[in-house]
């Protein structure tokens, strides 16, 4: 009989790299009956706080007709942390083993002020916590009851392939972090006329928002939103993938950028430097550094032997340790060992009655 197991996270057709990994773990689902319940919507607040509430009432149904053996949800910054602390309570007071998967971009928000409090609830009273790095891992032990397991993110390494080099006479370089200020396009946009003076180039900037960043022009194309295949087929067109993030936990995007043979151009922050070792697999730059940034794009944009070098090592580099079926692999025995600990646990507790 397989191990009966409940996911929690964002709808699955929300932007983001929380649910375009529980999409993928989904669709991998071998040796156990998974299931999925979204917690959160899009929409104004009202309308995710509404659809909050009846997730609420469907996970009831769910633990007596589902019954699952364990509850693994996966939870964000801020809002989510708020959210899902509201649904680990519920699933702990139904006398369930708890995995807790963590995508923190801001952890050391964790630490203090009223979100302490509520990652310490959140946290410690899980039967395991998921974290994304190492890093992650020293920074929030102080929130922990028990030692975390650090799984790194995967990405699907028999789809994202490289396509070959791209042949285009003026490099492209792609940046999908939208207008999200964390995502730091606005570090990009400054970085701009650094790389314009180092030789022809074109920018295409894809995900919500990102037409707020800057205008269309004859070297900027804007993409807003992409689809999965729509993503790809960028990633594989692209010449440079630029990330210039203020905070990011380990972001699909650049494990994705790195398995289609992209020599990418990073922030160091939290858990980046984790997939990219500087100058070997990638080029690290400081946060908010729009001086710097422009420098390493405009050496990638005029250094094809480079390109070709570091986007070479980012492919072995996450076929070695980001391959998808790893991390499926990894959360299988995670959850067969939570579970069995669990049962083992009700049965010494019913001996001793």
């Amino acid at each position: 009989m397989s191990l009966r197991v409940l996911m929690l996270g964002p709808e699955l057709d929300a932007p983001g790299g929380i649910a375009s990994l529980a999409r993928r773990l989904l669709a991998r689902a071998e040796g156990v009956d998974l299931r999925y319940l979204a917690t959160v919507g899009q929409g104004s607040r009202a309308q995710k706080a509404a659809f909050g509430a009846r997730a609420l009432a469907e996970l009831a149904s769910l633990l007596r007709s589902f019954r699952p053996q364990l509850v693994h949800i996966h939870v964000g910054d801020d809002a989510s942390l708020v959210r899902k602390a509201a649904f680990a309570a519920a699933v702990k007071a139904a006398r369930l083993p708890l995995v807790v998967h963590g995508h923190f971009a801001r952890p050391d928000s964790l630490l203090s002020g009223w979100r302490r409090p509520l990652a310490e609830a959140l946290l410690g009273q899980a039967d395991a916590v998921v974290l994304l790095g190492q890093a992650q891992a020293e920074l929030l032990a102080p929130l922990l009851a028990r030692p975390p397991h650090v799984l790194l993110n995967g990405v699907p390494t028999e789809r994202f392939v490289p396509l070959g080099p791209a042949l285009h006479r003026e490099p492209v370089v792609l940046f999908l972090g939208g207008g999200e200020p964390r995502k730091g396009g606005s570090d990009l946009v400054d970085a701009m006329p650094a790389v314009r003076a180092a030789g022809p180039v074109r920018f295409r900037l894809a995900g919500p928002g990102a037409d707020s960043l800057v205008p269309p022009s004859d070297d900027v194309t804007i993409l807003g939103g992409l689809d999965e295949q729509t993503l790809l087929a960028e990633l594989q067109d692209a010449d440079v993938f630029c990330l210039p993030s203020h905070a990011e936990g380990l972001p699909l995007v650049l494990l994705e950028a790195m398995a289609c043979g992209l020599p990418c151009v990073a922030s160091a922050v939290d858990g980046v430097p984790d997939a990219i070792e500087d100058e070997v697999s990638g080029l690290l730059v400081p946060a908010k550094d729009p001086k710097a940034l422009g420098h390493a794009l405009a050496r990638l944009v005029t250094e094809p032997a480079t390109r070709a070098r570091l986007g070479s090592a980012a492919r072995r580099r996450v076929q070695a340790d980001f391959d998808e079926g790893r991390l499926w692999d990894q959360l299988l025995q995670l959850w067969r060992e939570t579970s069995s600990r669990a049962s083992s646990r009700k049965k010494a507790a019913s001996s001793t009655r």
